[in-house]
């Protein structure tokens, strides 16, 4: 699979009959990680605007500037009968189905109620505005795509 693909969402009730599950897959600002292991997900979001200002709305550019963004993306699977590791892919896609990150890893599998829980920084260039997706493959399998709005907006400074 090239990075420039979604893979398919298998066919059925559940992708991987039999695990792994995905337990979550959220987009957020930060990510503690605790005493035990235990995640703190701060700021959850699915929403940023990205604002220009200037002396008026008219002298402010219609299209929007280059951004940058910075989030986290935190997935966690609990492995039921999987073992073994298994290639993860994180994909970005921009409203206009441009791909803008492409991020592969493994992942173990240990089996049982175990299983991992990924954090990836995601800094994406944006120039766009609107819906972007970022979709979660296993194992060449769709699992989930997590929504993104970017909204831009041109404030007047007096």
């Amino acid at each position: 699979m090239t990075p420039d693909e979604t893979p398919p969402a298998r066919e059925g009730p559940e992708q991987f009959p039999g695990g792994p599950y995905l337990q979550m897959a959220v987009l957020c600002e930060k990510v503690l990680r605790e005493e035990g292991g235990v995640l703190s997900l701060i700021r959850i979001v699915d929403r940023i605007t990205v604002s220009v200002s200037g002396p008026s709305t008219s002298s402010a550019t219609s299209t929007m500037p280059v951004a940058t963004v910075q989030l986290m993306a935190v997935i966690s699977f609990r492995s039921g009968m999987a073992s073994g590791s298994l290639p993860l892919r994180v994909r970005v896609e921009s409203p206009s189905h441009r791909v803008v990150s492409t991020i592969d890893m493994p992942v173990l599998m240990e089996g049982g109620e175990r299983g991992p829980a990924v954090i990836v920084q995601l800094v994406l260039q944006v120039d766009e505005d609107g819906l972007y997706w970022i979709a979660v493959a296993l194992d060449n399998a769709l699992v989930t795509k997590l929504p993104l709005r970017i909204v831009y907006q041109r404030v007047s400074v007096s």
